[in-house]
């Protein structure tokens, strides 16, 4: 009778034992799962296709040419002035660090052609390809410098004259391949972006602008009131008033003639 009752209890004892030392979940522990690190490196070697593109438009100033970059249409040099129309690039992101570099006027991106190296226009069709694709990165002195991605040793290079050098001669460190990022506008509008998220945007922004004037205009209400109990309390009885008008002084002088005849 003592057995039959400490059976059950035997049995469920084993199974715990058991159960401790056999893993039960298919999951994968943390130590084999791939870190963020590689999965960053494992990115930078292709375009993302899936994510909208952050665009900036900025003007790129060589520090070699004392001029800015331009892309005119196959031609590209580096002698634009602040302001001019060529000069004005955008600043398209591809991935983690890779970006592509379009003209604003010519609509045309900065590619490395496979034979020289040198640096050309392209069309957007011809875009996607690693030979318009550069990793972007910032020097020990906070100088840009651009890496081509079909050959990493590859740079944007620059003379002193303006033109434009082939990519395999570029050094980093040197003053051919260091660019100084002008003050850059953030492109919220792109081709992917539907018109439902445009107009819901748009709203938001003239809802925030809403906010913002009646706050001013609260301030200035409120500014007004403080103006007017201090000209109040200047002008308590007892007090002389120093601001009163020739006509308030004439009257209280026909007054007081009046009172003596």
């Amino acid at each position: 009778m003592v057995v039959s009752l400490f059976y059950p209890f035997k049995f469920s004892l084993l199974f715990f034992v058991v159960r401790g030392y056999v893993p039960t979940s298919t999951a994968t522990p943390w130590s084999a799962r791939p870190s963020l690190d590689e999965h960053v490196e494992k990115e930078r070697t292709r375009t993302d296709t899936k994510s909208l593109p952050f665009l900036r438009e900025t003007q790129l100033y060589s520090r070699s040419s004392q001029g800015h970059l331009r892309i005119m249409r196959r031609d590209v040099d580096a002698l634009g002035k602040d302001g001019d129309k060529f000069a004005k690039l955008i600043i398209e992101s591809d991935n983690f660090g890779r970006v592509k570099i379009r003209g604003a006027e010519s609509s045309y991106y900065l590619c490395v052609r496979k034979k020289d190296g040198r640096l050309v226009g392209r069309k957007v069709a011809k875009a996607s390809k690693s030979k318009c694709v550069f990793y972007e990165k910032y020097a020990t002195n906070f100088f840009s410098e651009f890496y081509s991605a079909f050959k990493p040793s590859w740079m944007i290079t620059v003379s002193k004259k303006g033109t434009v050098r082939p990519s395999f001669k570029g050094k980093t460190g040197s003053k051919s391949v260091q660019f100084i990022e002008r003050p850059s506008k953030l492109i919220i509008k792109t081709s992917n972006v539907g018109p439902s998220f445009m107009d819901g945007l748009s709203k938001h922004i003239a809802k925030l602008l809403r906010n913002v004037r009646a706050r001013v205009r609260a301030n200035e209400r409120s500014q007004k009131k403080k103006r007017r109990r201090n000209r109040k309390d200047k002008r308590r009885p007892g007090r002389k008033n120093k601001r009163r008008s020739k006509k308030r002084r004439k009257k209280k002088q026909l007054r007081r003639k009046k009172k003596r005849d």
